[in-house]
């Protein structure tokens, strides 16, 4: 009985609060819920092309004249239209496109080899360029090759009992032909020819004549 009348003061405390705060909550809860209240639905407003809003208007004394026909007023917007109307402004360009007459006189054959067109004899290349080259490599005769040095040389003679002296690579003879090795008791020389306008390659071997 004792502990029941110490823990008394203990127990309205605690009711007294809680009656407390129950109070408060309920103070600021009950407003909340006002303001979730539905909204009033507006009034449907009737647009003035529709018959009931003429039929209002009529009723009140106002004259409203009626609606236009359909296609009155309006621009012609088909894509026909459109693509007339770009034909029409867009450039002119016929005259880049007339026929144009290819007049070959007096012009050189594209399809014809330049090197052909040097020289009318098929076989030739190139025209002479050098004295060792006014002569054809049948008229050279080879008279001596000092071949066991660091740059070999051969000696040839021309028709004219002119004597010239050459080293590897340089041009002999009327067909491009050039020294390509030179050696112990002969020289090899290379030839280009032309054959149905391409370049084709030959190789002689020169040998000392006594």
């Amino acid at each position: 009985m004792k502990n029941i009348l110490n823990n008394l003061p203990f127990l309205l405390v605690g009711l007294i609060s809680v009656s407390l705060a129950w109070s408060i909550a309920s103070y600021f809860i009950q407003p909340s819920r006002a303001q979730l209240g539905r909204a009033p639905v507006p009034p449907i407003q009737q647009p003035q092309d529709s018959p009931a809003a003429h039929s209002n208007a009529s009723s009140e004394g106002i004259d409203i004249p009626p609606p236009p026909p359909v296609g009155v007023g309006e621009e012609n917007t088909s894509p026909q239209a459109d693509v007339n109307s770009g034909e029409k402004s867009g450039p002119n360009f016929s005259m880049f496109l007339e026929p144009y007459n290819y007049d070959p006189s007096g012009r050189r054959d594209p399809f014809r080899p330049i090197l052909s067109m040097l020289d009318p004899n098929e076989g030739s290349v190139i025209g002479p360029r050098t004295p060792l080259e006014s002569y054809d490599l049948s008229q050279f005769k080879l008279i001596g090759i000092i071949w066991n040095v660091k740059n070999p040389k051969a000696m040839f003679v021309d028709p004219n009992n002119d004597v010239h002296i050459l080293e590897k690579d340089q041009r002999i003879g009327r067909n491009q032909g050039y020294i390509a090795v030179i050696r112990e008791g002969e020289v090899v020389v290379v030839e280009a020819k032309e054959q149905r306008g391409e370049p084709v390659f030959s190789a002689k071997v020169l040998t000392i004549e006594n």
